[in-house]
């Protein structure tokens, strides 16, 4: 960008709720403190990098992305496959906190970033109902018609999946203050149709 001779417009950085960190009930907001944590500290460190085009009068968004819930991609694959593996269940404790986003709203949400000026800084990316971990997988296994009751322990997540794991286990209660109050419309709004769109199992 500092080697453009007509420099863009708008950066729009794609980040994560990660950046957050463990924070149990607390609500979280786009001017909340970065928490700690393997994926708070990637966050910190991306966004601080991608701020660096503010220095070239660029506007610089930073989209903070909830779990990513698609037909071919993101989590969903993954879930259901272990759902009709008889293996799905509560991750850790389920009493956590997950902020998730239907894979064509994100995609909504980038163009919105780039076509409202008004918009810069954070910008939480994800669903306005954030869910508990054990009310997501008992969604999704109602709708695959599978039961949700294999428990997978915190440990054996940390063991298989190292610091990655915080994403699976960490209390991230997100609030995307900054899209509702710009007027931003989400199709999929409310986890029962999400889930029932990506698990559609004639698709």
């Amino acid at each position: 960008m500092k080697q453009c001779e007509d420099p863009p417009q708008v950066f729009v950085s794609a980040s994560g709720t990660g950046y957050y960190g463990d924070r149990g009930d607390e609500i979280l907001k786009e001017e909340s403190s970065f928490g700690s944590g393997f994926l708070a500290e990637v966050s910190r460190v991306w966004e601080s990098a991608a701020m660096e085009a503010e220095e070239l009068g660029i506007r610089v968004v930073r989209g903070r992305i909830g779990m990513v819930l698609g037909k071919d991609g993101g989590a969903a694959p993954l879930l259901r496959l272990l759902f009709r593996m008889g293996l799905g269940g509560p991750l850790g404790s389920g009493k956590q906190w997950l902020p998730w986003v239907h894979i064509e709203d994100v995609a909504k949400m980038f163009l919105y970033a780039v076509e409202q000026e008004k918009l810069r800084g954070a910008v939480n990316f994800c669903s306005p109902n954030p869910v508990r971990n054990s009310d997501f997988t008992k969604v999704i296994g109602r709708q695959v018609r599978r039961p949700a009751i294999v428990w997978a322990p915190a440990p054996v997540l940390k063991l298989a999946l190292g610091g990655m794991a915080e994403m699976l286990l960490f209390s991230e209660r997100v609030d995307p203050v900054v899209l509702k109050t710009s007027g931003f419309e989400w199709r999929y709004g409310e986890l029962q149709d999400a889930i029932q769109d990506v698990m559609d199992q004639k698709t």
